[in-house]
């Protein structure tokens, strides 16, 4: 277990609410989101296999151990309703809607962290 957690690889920390009220953090995940090559509905699928399947540790911010969570759907939604309505964009291209749920947006970026640590590091940058 130890050797688990002191392997970066396998380590995650996870960013602290306040982190998710940056409108320029809410904006690139939103891009980056809305530029997966899935649906909505194989979005979900495809964050509940990146969940199981994830053998590493997850810290919050202030390093107590973070769930990983295990009914994606319930999270966010079964249908992809919700992952619709984040994506909308306005007649400019940009985001219509202001998420204010940040642990939705904390899963979204998880997923991120998970499956393209590069596009979680242009997420943060």
């Amino acid at each position: 277990m130890n050797k688990r957690i002191s392997d970066n690889r396998n380590c995650i920390r996870m960013l602290g609410r306040e982190a998710f009220e940056s409108q320029s953090l809410r904006y690139r995940l939103w891009y980056y989101t809305g530029n997966l090559p899935y649906s909505r509905r194989q979005l979900i699928d495809k964050m509940h296999e990146a969940f199981c399947e994830y053998e590493g540790v997850i810290f919050t911010d202030d390093g107590r151990l973070w769930p990983i969570p295990d009914e994606i759907e319930s999270i966010m939604g079964e249908d992809g309703r919700w992952l619709s309505l984040y994506l909308e964009r306005d007649e400019n291209g940009l985001p219509l809607r202001k998420v204010r749920n940040t642990y939705k947006l904390s899963v979204l970026y998880l997923y991120f962290c998970i499956t393209s640590p590069e596009t979680a590091a242009k997420i943060i940058k």
